[in-house]
C-alpha cells in the first residue's frame, strides 16, 4: 500500500510540474512579445524582404528570422508557431516583413495564402497571325 501511495504522490508531483511549466510557456507566448522588446514598443521599423527557400524547416526559418533581426528568439518563435498549428501552412516564397513585428504578426504574414503574382494578362484572339498579336 505504501508503494502505491508513493507512486501516486510522484505522479501528482510530476503532473503539477508539467502544469506549472505549461502555464509559464503559455504566459510567455502571449505576453512575451512585449517583454522581448523591452516592453516599450519603440523598436524601429525596418522593412526586410524575407525569403523562405523550398524545403526549409521551422527551425531554419526561425533561425533566419532571428539573424535578420525580425524576431528576438528563434526558440520562442518556433514554439509559438508549432503550438498554433500553423507550421504546416508556411510555403516557400518572398515575404515583406518589418523588424518591429511581433511573433504573431510574423506568423500571420508567413502563413497567409500567397496570392497570384501580379502581371499583365491578355487574350489572344483565335485566328490572328503572330504579327497581329504582337
Amino acid at each position: 500500500m505504501q508503494i502505491i501511495g508513493s507512486l501516486i504522490k510522484g505522479v501528482i508531483g510530476l503532473a503539477m510540474i508539467a502544469v506549472v511549466l505549461a502555464a509559464g510557456v503559455g504566459i510567455y507566448m502571449f505576453v512575451g512579445n512585449s517583454l522581448q522588446s523591452g516592453g516599450s514598443g519603440t523598436k524601429e521599423s525596418v522593412p526586410v524582404a524575407f525569403v523562405i527557400a523550398p524545403g526549409e524547416n521551422v527551425n531554419q526559418i526561425a533561425s533566419n528570422l532571428e539573424s535578420q533581426g525580425i524576431i528576438d528568439s528563434a526558440f520562442w518563435f518556433g514554439l509559438q508557431l508549432r503550438s498554433s498549428g500553423k507550421d504546416i501552412l508556411i510555403k516557400a516564397g518572398t515575404f515583406q516583413l518589418h523588424t518591429n513585428m511581433d511573433n504573431s504578426e510574423v506568423i500571420n504574414v508567413l502563413t497567409a495564402p500567397i496570392a497570384d503574382e501580379p502581371g499583365v494578362r491578355f487574350t489572344v484572339i483565335e485566328g490572328l497571325r503572330l504579327e497581329e498579336i504582337a
